[in-house]
């Protein structure tokens, strides 16, 4: 029942629950863990989140089992808060728009999917619009892919870049492929359509990338391949293999990890810069290289990287994609003069800093083709029916301990059932609480309804 699996939610959950009929409704005490790391901000800081396809741990950071792919984020890293062991908390794209930017359930076939019947919920982009920031939505592709079109509806985005589909014979044949526009290409055409009374806002702009996706044919790519070809004689045994094999992806991702380079470097010489805080994670991991755990697969980097910083920090802690909304807001209310709610229902827990690895959150994963059979428990893993040991390498170690693994399917089942529960009951926010939903305008000079 829902209330014998609601009891269980809580023994794995150390917040205050408030609300009987809105199961997931807590106080939102969340700390802020991040402000001790920056300076002070001159005004209301402005984020941007960049949010990169296929983009895995193992293709950037100081311990990367594919180093000097991704050498940009790599040196960014040295000036950057940064969290290698981070969670994705889906298979494929269409969980980082509501895991990431709402800390949002699944559902049962993921919270997209469920369109116009989505319940009410709000978001950074909710609490940031009731607090005078202007939001952009910047992806190369449609937006229907996925069903994100109904989630930048409901979210409250004041701008969404157009796609090259739009007119396709306008648009020059280099700029894009079968997916969109190449990441070059995106970037700048969302900084150019950035209004001069847009750069005076506070802001908060959104970008998913497409070049790290399969067929990986973006405009010059032949010379990142060749990057990745001189690569080889550093890699010895699987690693040179995947490498060699893989050298599709791979050379995307040295290129859009140039693309970054360049994105922020248009950043820094616009108004604002100085207050500007850069999130940089991955939608999810690769395939392109051999998995050596069945957590390879949601296994990202996590950037923050800002002027305001006062000095670089790595944290081998675990986190997931929804813990870091609810520490973002907690700064911007404690640093930034943001006014934000003191409840909630976001599912996250909050960065955790520790130095040391560790994991302190309950975190379910929904598989490619929606099931949710897979989740972690502190140091405890369950796939389907079988029991693993969480190791300081995200590696998986068999265990058998019947009570365990009866306690670790009893939480995940249990979070399953209330997903759906407060999905398709909109019970998800109290009535009397603020929730998105505007008009979006498309930038340049296109018309588009989605």
């Amino acid at each position: 029942s829902v209330v014998k699996a609601f009891k269980r939610y809580k023994q794995g959950s150390e917040k205050l629950f408030v609300a009987s009929k809105y199961l997931f409704w807590h106080i939102d005490k969340y700390q802020d863990v991040l402000g001790p790391f920056f300076n002070k901000p001159t005004a209301k800081p402005n984020i941007v989140f960049i949010v990169v396809e296929s983009l895995g741990s193992d293709v950037c950071g100081p311990n990367a089992r594919f180093k000097g792919v991704s050498p940009y984020l790599d040196s960014l890293i040295n000036h950057s808060l940064y969290w290698p062991n981070t969670l994705a908390t889906s298979q494929r794209t269409f969980g980082v728009l509501p895991g990431l930017l709402g800390s949002l359930p699944f559902g049962k076939e993921g919270f997209l999917k469920l369109r116009e019947t989505m319940p009410r919920h709000e978001s950074i982009m909710t609490r940031l619009k009731e607090n005078g920031y202007r939001l952009t939505f910047n992806y190369g592709g449609y937006p229907e892919f996925q069903d994100m079109d109904a989630f930048i509806k409901r979210n409250r985005f004041d701008r969404l870049l157009p796609n090259p589909f739009l007119n396709p014979k306008e648009t020059p044949k280099e700029e894009f492929n079968q997916w969109g526009f190449h990441d070059s290409v995106l970037f700048t055409k969302a900084i150019s359509a950035m209004t001069e009374q847009y750069w005076n806002s506070p802001r908060m702009d959104f970008y998913l990338t497409l070049s790290t996706h399969d067929p990986f044919d973006f405009y010059g790519n032949e010379a990142y391949r060749n990057k990745i070809e001189s690569l080889l004689p550093k890699f010895t045994g699987e690693e040179k293999n995947i490498l060699a094999m893989g050298k599709g992806y791979f050379s995307a991702v040295s290129y859009t990890d140039q693309c970054i380079k360049k994105l922020i470097e248009m950043y820094s010489k616009k108004p604002g810069f100085e207050n500007t805080i850069f999130v940089i994670t991955g939608d999810h991991s690769s395939d392109y290289s051999a998995a050596k755990s069945f957590l390879n697969k949601y296994h990202v980097p996590l950037i923050i990287y800002s002027p305001l910083l006062k000095r670089g920090q790595e944290f081998k802690a675990v986190n997931s994609h929804w813990d870091i909304v609810p520490s973002l807001l907690a700064y911007l209310r404690d640093n930034g003069g943001i006014i934000s709610s003191d409840e909630s229902a976001f599912l996250g827990d909050g960065l955790d800093v520790n130095k040391e690895f560790r994991n302190i959150h309950e975190i379910p994963f929904m598989l490619n083709n929606r099931s949710v059979n897979e989740y972690l428990s502190k140091d405890l893993f369950v796939m389907d029916n079988s029991l693993f040991t969480l190791n300081a390498d995200l590696t998986l170690t068999p265990k058998e301990n019947k009570e365990e693994l009866a306690y670790l399917i009893d939480g995940r089942e249990s979070f399953k059932l209330l997903s759906q529960y407060v999905c398709n009951e909109n019970k998800l926010m109290k009535e009397e609480s603020k929730e998105g939903g505007s008009k979006i305008i498309y930038s340049a000079d296109y018309n588009y309804d989605i």
